[in-house]
């Protein structure tokens, strides 16, 4: 997965990139943890169609969010529920 960083980038890679590249981008949310540190598990299941090979798509992924009070602070999508715990510092 690509990696993103900084405020302006994530904007324009949700809001204009995804867009571009991926025609009826949907993200449908699964389940959502509560961990410690401020953390936040998310399972989401992405869907669309690509836009230059028409082919469909569909990915799970997990998401991990870094809270300071209500404000997200960090985000970053895993391709495995394994690999967002390890970034959380914990483990299955």
């Amino acid at each position: 997965m690509e990696s993103v960083s900084g405020r302006e980038d994530v904007i324009r890679f949700v809001f204009d990139q995804i867009p571009d590249g991926v025609e009826g981008f949907r993200v449908t949310v699964g389940e959502m943890h509560s961990l410690p540190d401020g953390q936040v598990l998310v399972s989401v299941h992405y869907t669309g169609r690509g836009v230059a090979s028409g082919a469909d798509v569909e990915m799970d992924a997990t998401q991990l969010y870094g809270f300071d009070d209500d404000t997200i602070v960090f985000f970053q999508d895993f391709r495995t529920l394994a690999t967002a715990l390890e970034a959380a510092g914990l483990s299955e």
